[in-house]
């Protein structure tokens, strides 16, 4: 009868910890090039606003608002068709999401013969009061926000459907209570009991 060597059970608890090791390196590469991403997106952003702005203070400066002859929303459609400023990236983003890889867990703790126990990225969730303050936080963290639906029912019942698996991981929800205060409320608490439903830590 043919079995495993002695030496077989270590070879493959080696293999086993390299694919471990590799797949943890691919989801370390993913989320910093994303940081980056989003610090790319966040300076085009600043850079645009403030040259809208000091084209609407050369027009005011200059007396030509009113006169038709203004030359900030010429400014405008110039820059619109900008690499970084014509939507290609948000494109960008949007397929580099896409290509997040599965859900990795790291190894942590235990030695030869103790204990180990897994544990997950953090996830981020948001609601529908402010997605734009979610996506800058996203982009700031270099975690993509969590896949979901939020909307409504037809009697106007709060409707939150995750669609992506959130079980042991440390999900933190972006909700601010702004107006409307009941409803950016409600939200954040069903999204919280969402996630405890679905597992998550």
């Amino acid at each position: 009868r043919r079995g495993l060597t002695p030496a077989a059970p270590a070879v493959l608890e080696i293999a086993k910890y390299q694919a471990e090791l590799a797949r943890e390196k691919q989801h370390a590469e993913f989320y910093d090039a994303y940081r980056t991403l989003g610090r790319l997106q966040t300076f085009v952003w600043i850079n645009t606003k403030g040259f809208q702005k000091i084209m609407k203070k050369y027009d005011k400066r200059q007396n030509l608002r009113g006169t038709g002859r203004e030359l900030g929303p010429e400014f405008e459609h110039r820059l619109e068709k900008e690499a970084f400023c014509s939507g290609k990236l948000e494109v960008l983003t949007e397929l580099f999401k896409s290509r997040r890889p599965g859900s990795v867990v790291r190894m942590r703790g235990g030695g030869n013969n103790g204990p180990v126990s897994r544990q997950q990225h953090i996830q981020l969730l948001t609601g529908n009061a402010n997605p734009e303050l979610a996506e800058e936080i996203a982009a700031r963290v270099g975690v993509p926000l969590t896949p979901a639906k939020i909307g409504r029912f037809a009697d106007g019942e709060i409707d939150i459907q995750i669609l992506e698996n959130v079980r042991n991981a440390d999900v933190y929800i972006i909700q601010p209570t702004c107006p409307p205060v009941n409803d950016s409320l409600m939200e954040l608490l069903l999204c919280a009991s969402a996630v405890r439903r679905a597992a998550a830590s």
